[in-house]
């Protein structure tokens, strides 16, 4: 389908799309779709052919710069449309460069598509999903390859929005996606496509560890040592995968994360009022206020179902040497509460004291909550959280990814993870007891040049009124404390900032693209070495 001096590109492309908007004037959507349909993929390249112009590699070629220009004028459900149409007609076209380049096309503009919003990444996902499906076997290696490939991204694709609906969901899609890989091509001949299908029972693995399920993990990181094993020493590829699940079992032996520990105070006490004004209500007013406010018993669960989990992403980063952030916080900056309180005693009707729950809005939260979201991070989950920090309520920052925990071990754990982690984010506004603990930590295994640290101020005088406890130094830039750490930020510079406005969060997130740059190899044995100090320590 060549273009004469007098037709443009452009003249080519806006008169297939015009002529598609007729049809459906003249017709409904469905029957014009498929018209277009038959005369875009059909009918112009047999006309072409009989006036002896027609070149499959010219006609790809229109009709990917017919998709780019509806996904540029904002078109999106006509362009996936186009794409998934394009994909399924080229996946067994019999010149094997043309359709491997076309899967290839598509694949990137999937991947770059997709990452935009939850809706493109679910059209991105079925649109691959149907070229992969689509593609006549057998096919030939090349071509094999591209949808190998193809299969892989839409994994990806679906795990960057992992948090959207059912997470229980959305594990199953992922495990199935991965398992799908290395059962399609385990058998295969082809170096690459084993590699690929070692990789697929690997990210299956990682998979189930997310979700908590550590013996399915480990089940799966066996058989894939099982299956492939014959493979190693001739193909670099599998190679690869068989060291990362030998490192897998050392890293789930010597990195383990206790039960949760939960705080319940709050809710037993916020409990202990609705069954007070129930008692002293009648009819539709008392079922009102007597309602309780909480599911205690949903909530706990829901509490050590985010402890797992987190517990299964840190193990997973550990496992596949994933580049991580470490927050550590004053648990009182964002919310805070307690069963007890002297000034609230006297506006309750009750001498013990009644239940306070505060939240406090930080300048720095909204910068935090976007680094969060562009990176992998963990922390621990505040004690002082009355609700658990499940939700985001009252527009708090709660972390997604958080460890309930307990009070006894705490601090081992942490300690564990400092050496571990590619960067550190401090965040506090009072030197407390914790919190000196874990400067020094840093500065033990000197992580001072790794950390971030986020000066806030002090919480508010009305709220130590209600929330009355110890006095701590007032964290300041010149604070003592703070002389071995070269990164210190007031929280007010973050105010109303993306992460690309605030150099101090830019470095951190840089920091993390250049350690995922680097050779994997070397990742995986720097932590192997902090796991086993760490364990000779824990023997001694």
């Amino acid at each position: 389908m060549p273009v004469n001096d007098d037709v443009t590109l452009a003249d080519v492309v806006d008169g297939a799309i015009g002529r598609w908007q007729r049809m459906r004037q003249e017709a409904t959507r469905q029957v014009a779709d498929r018209d277009f349909q038959t005369w875009l993929f059909e009918t112009v390249p047999a006309q072409a052919a009989r006036l002896g112009e027609y070149d499959p590699c010219d006609h790809a070629f229109i009709v990917y710069e017919i998709v780019t220009a509806l996904y540029r004028a904002g078109n999106i459900a006509d362009a996936f449309l186009l794409l998934r149409w394009f994909g399924v007609h080229y996946a067994h076209h019999p010149d094997t460069d043309l359709a491997e380049r076309v899967i290839t096309m598509l694949t990137d503009l999937c991947a770059y598509i997709g990452r935009a919003d939850a809706a493109g990444n679910a059209a991105a996902a079925r649109v691959l999903r149907d070229v992969v499906d689509g593609a006549r076997r057998p096919v030939d290696v090349r071509v094999e390859r591209a949808l190998c490939r193809a299969l892989a991204t839409h994994a990806y694709l679906r795990s960057d929005y992992l948090g959207a609906g059912s997470r229980s969901s959305k594990y199953a899609e992922l495990a199935a996606l991965w398992t799908e890989m290395f059962r399609r091509y385990r058998h295969s001949q082809d170096p690459h496509l084993r590699g690929r299908a070692a990789q697929g029972l690997y990210n299956a693995a990682l998979v189930w560890l997310q979700k908590g399920r550590d013996k399915i993990a480990r089940k799966k990181f066996a058989e894939l040592l099982t299956s492939f094993g014959q493979d190693r020493g001739s193909n670099p590829d599998v190679d690869e995968w068989l060291s990362r699940a030998e490192h897998a079992g050392t890293v789930l032996d010597r990195f383990a994360v206790g039960e949760p520990e939960l705080n319940l105070s709050y809710l037993q006490r916020q409990r202990y009022w609705d069954i007070q004004r129930r008692r002293k209500g009648f009819g539709v007013p008392w079922l009102l206020a007597g309602a309780p406010r909480n599911h205690m018993g949903k909530l706990v669960r829901a509490a050590r179902e985010k402890h797992h989990s987190s517990v299964g992403q840190v193990r997973s980063w550990l496992c596949s040497g994933e580049p991580f952030v470490l927050l550590l916080r004053n648990f009182d900056l964002v919310e805070e509460s307690t069963a007890s309180s002297p000034l609230a005693s006297v506006l309750e009707d009750d001498p013990q004291g009644d239940h306070v729950h505060a939240i406090s809005y930080r300048d720095c939260e909204a910068a935090l909550a976007e680094l969060e979201r562009a990176v992998s991070m963990i922390t621990v989950a505040s004690t002082k959280a009355g609700e658990l920090e499940l939700a985001s309520t009252f527009g708090q920052f709660v972390p997604r990814t958080a460890l309930y925990l307990p009070d006894a071990t705490w601090f081992d754990t942490v300690s564990t993870l400092i050496p571990l982690a590619t960067q550190i984010v401090v965040w506090a506004a009072e030197l407390t007891p914790a919190l000196a603990q874990e400067l020094s930590c840093l500065q033990e295994h000197q992580r001072c040049g790794e950390t971030l640290v986020i000066i806030d101020t002090p919480s508010s005088p009305m709220q130590q009124a209600f929330l009355p406890g110890p006095e701590h130094d007032h964290l300041t830039t010149d604070h003592p404390a703070l002389v071995a750490f070269p990164h210190i930020v007031n929280a007010h510079e973050l105010k109303d900032r993306s992460v690309a406005e605030c150099p101090s969060l830019l470095r951190v997130v840089r920091a993390l693209e250049t350690a995922r740059a680097g050779p994997v190899r070397q990742r995986l044995v720097a932590i192997r070495a902090h796991l086993e100090a760490s364990s000779r320590r824990d023997s001694r």
